[in-house]
């Protein structure tokens, strides 16, 4: 099953939960023991809750007698607003972005231009996006006119909580970059 429509059915069940008197509770833990070298063992116990959209991490660290606690929340960015500017040197025909941490790719997103090209030398706007502080790192694959694929893995989105553009320039040797930027 595609990110995308992952997504959009994640996104109706909670909108359903909240405008019909619902609530949403999910939670995820895990843990992990490690023995040190002084025979002492480690265990860090990591849970995850989701309570009506308010995500918060809990870890705790215990050795020997000692236990350490923390907890955190995980903000959630919704709606960033990104456009894709393509100054390299080929059109770009397909154009996924998903979160590192899924293992399939999402939707194409120049699938509704005409065409379903980017040009070179062309900015792709209207596009929006989401994600938790904890997870803010993608993937991105785009293809060109011979099917060629390049894909940026890890491209990291921290500090960027409202507009951002991605920025695609060919080099000299024929390889691509993309940098995250401050929106035009």
């Amino acid at each position: 099953m595609n990110k995308k429509l992952i997504a959009l059915v994640l996104a109706a069940v909670l909108v359903a939960a909240l405008f019909c008197g619902c609530e949403f509770h999910s939670s995820n833990t895990s843990t992990t023991t490690t023995t040190n070298a002084d025979g002492t063992t480690t265990t860090v116990t990591t849970s995850t809750t989701n309570d009506n959209g308010k995500v918060t991490s809990t870890t705790t660290t215990t050795t020997g007698d000692d236990t350490t606690t923390t907890e955190t929340d995980d903000p959630y960015y919704e709606g960033i607003s990104v456009a894709i500017v393509n100054d390299t040197t080929f059109d770009f025909t397909g154009l996924k972005i998903s979160n590192s941490n899924d293992e399939v790719w999402g939707d194409n997103f120049l699938e509704n231009l005409e065409g379903g090209i980017l040009p070179a030398g062309n900015t792709l706007t209207g596009l929006t996006m989401s994600y938790y502080a904890s997870t803010p790192c993608f993937d991105i694959k785009i293809l060109d006119q011979n099917g060629e694929e390049c894909i940026f893995e890890g491209v990291d989105f921290t500090g960027w909580e409202t507009a951002c553009q991605l920025h695609f320039v060919s080099n000299a040797d024929g390889t691509v970059n993309v940098t995250i930027e401050a929106a035009e």
